[in-house]
């Protein structure tokens, strides 16, 4: 194994939504933040997702095609460099031919909805400064403070019991 030289080939970047409240053209900005990394400037009051999340940013208010030039591996990464994987083979997640079953984990951020107004319909609701819960359903401004889409599922998944 050898070093790397983006985060993005790195298993512990997530790609978060980060889009600028008072500009509709970067409302597909994102952020990569370091999953194993906790943000030691985290305002809960800023405007961007990325300063409000609990990972350290990587790189933050970034249009979707500049992740990877925007992402190189910061001087804090926390990983010795020896120890970070660069061979494709070893950053691939499992294919269902590789095992009978294939654990699937997409690490999401929550909506705060005080800056984004949920939509009507089910979604994932979130009680992050009260109970610490999600749930399926409908937002209720009296139990829940935060909120997310739901996933989509593959359509080999509909239909079955």
């Amino acid at each position: 194994m050898s070093s790397i030289k983006n985060c993005i080939d790195c298993k512990h970047h997530a790609v978060i939504p980060d889009p600028d409240p008072e500009d509709w053209f970067c409302d597909d900005d994102v952020a990569v933040v370091c999953s194993i990394t906790s943000n030691p400037m985290r305002d809960l009051t800023a405007k961007y997702l990325s300063d409000r999340h609990e990972n350290r940013a990587v790189t933050s208010s970034c249009r979707p095609y500049r992740m990877r030039t925007e992402s190189d591996v910061p001087e804090w990464c926390p990983l010795p460099q020896d120890t970070q994987p660069d061979s494709p083979a070893l950053l691939q997640p499992p294919r269902v031919s590789d095992s009978q079953l294939v654990a699937v984990s997409q690490t999401i951020t929550m909506l705060d909805a005080r800056d984004y107004p949920p939509p009507n319909g089910k979604i994932l609701c979130g009680s992050a400064r009260r109970f610490g819960t999600t749930v399926i359903g409908n937002f209720d401004p009296r139990a829940h403070d935060c909120w997310f889409p739901m996933p989509k599922f593959p359509d080999s998944l509909k239909g079955r019991r």
